[in-house]
């Protein structure tokens, strides 16, 4: 069984909508960043996880109603 940690966490706010994300370790470490209603994205984690973590809830907002 592959278990994960969550080694960083953080919320943002993105034109007035709360998103969780957190960075889980491995090989490769991945970011997720989810919303009830907007769904969830994960991908492989890089250098600046909280600027990533913007760019993939600003993607979960552009993806509404496609």
């Amino acid at each position: 069984m592959v278990t994960s940690t969550v080694v960083l966490s953080g919320q943002l706010i993105i034109e007035g909508v709360k998103f969780l994300w957190w960075v889980t370790d491995g090989r490769p470490a991945r970011i997720t960043v989810s919303h009830a209603v907007h769904g969830t994205k994960t991908q492989t984690a890089e250098s600046n996880p909280e600027q990533q973590a913007r760019t993939l809830a600003r993607a979960l907002l552009a993806s509404d109603g496609v």
